[in-house]
């Protein structure tokens, strides 16, 4: 059995992850995306169990925006993805950090209506096991919980929705208070946030497990 625990928006809070084969952080693993917070979250990920930890970035991770060279070099005990694919222990995942905004001060912001966008969005490949965002498709795990609005990526549900072979699992964060646990569309979409709006943890981390024999189990909500 390979297991996975996948884990989102820990804003530099200290944390310690259950056993598993792999760590998926996906996003704002730190506040304010600071050198020395990098050097903190790699301390971080190496002091976790598990024996793979792959890394997809947020908007507050500034600098693995602005110097993702850098950071790459720092996260000595990670595996950070921007619009790559990995496969490991036969687990085929893609990650991708970009989140819709029009805030000049975000990382990865992706910006509608300059066709970037959708690009980014259509080059998601088919067929993966565990699709990776910071951020949730539009309608799924996006609610604003003081308004109310929907505050996913309607180019992200588009894609999901077009793919002849979709993920099993889609794992995101960025909304810390969105639903936790969908299944639409024949994919279980994760909200791996772990704190709440004001940056407190108050959620476990999520694991996934996929037997010897390919079949996933679906994940509990704690």
């Amino acid at each position: 059995m390979i297991s996975i625990v996948t884990i989102s928006d820990l804003h530099g809070r200290n944390l310690r992850s259950p056993f598993a084969d792999i760590l998926i952080a996906a996003g704002d693993m730190t506040h304010h995306g600071l050198e020395g917070e990098f050097i903190k979250l790699n301390d971080w990920f190496g002091e976790q169990p598990q024996e793979t930890k792959l890394y997809v970035p947020g908007n507050h991770d500034i600098l693995a925006y602005k110097n993702p060279d850098l950071v790459r070099e720092i996260l000595t005990n990670a595996t950070m993805l921007i619009d790559e694919e990995i496969t490991v222990n036969g687990v085929r995942m893609y990650g991708s950090p970009w989140v819709p905004s029009d805030n000049a001060d975000w990382a990865f912001p992706l910006m509608y209506g300059t066709g970037k966008a959708r690009e980014k969005r259509q080059a998601i490949p088919e067929g993966l096991d565990i699709l990776i965002t910071h951020g949730p498709p539009y309608g799924i795990g996006d609610k604003d919980h003081k308004t109310g609005q929907n505050l996913g990526c309607g180019h992200l549900i588009n894609r999901l929705r077009e793919m002849q072979q979709k993920p099993k699992f889609h794992v995101f964060g960025h909304i810390h208070e969105g639903a936790r646990l969908t299944d639409r569309y024949g994919i279980y979409f994760l909200n791996a946030a772990v704190c709440d709006n004001h940056d407190r943890v108050t959620r476990s981390p999520i694991v996934i497990e996929r037997a010897w024999d390919g079949n996933w189990s679906a994940p509990a909500d704690k």
